[in-house]
């Protein structure tokens, strides 16, 4: 309450409209063409990265549960007691 009714309250105003308007930069420099692609497109959609996060994500947990099924399946324990027999 006391930011409205003191002196900080037009700067806090102008410090929370740029914050709005200003467009996000990297903490660091993009190393590749793919960072530099996920950059712009989080910096202009979140939606959009976060869309694109959440399919990288099950593209990789499909690929976890197929090599844990393939490690877990009882011809891959065959394999690997014959082997060393």
């Amino acid at each position: 309450m006391a930011f409205v009714f003191t002196g900080f309250f037009p700067m806090g105003l102008v410090y929370l409209l740029a914050a709005l308007l200003m467009k996000v930069e990297p903490p660091r420099e993009p190393g590749n063409v793919a960072e530099w692609e996920f950059y712009n497109s989080y910096a202009s959609s979140k939606g959009l990265a976060l869309a694109r996060l959440k399919r990288r994500f099950e593209r990789l947990d499909r690929r976890a549960r197929r090599l844990e099924d393939l490690v877990t399946a009882r011809e891959y324990d065959w394999d690997r007691r014959l082997r060393e027999g």
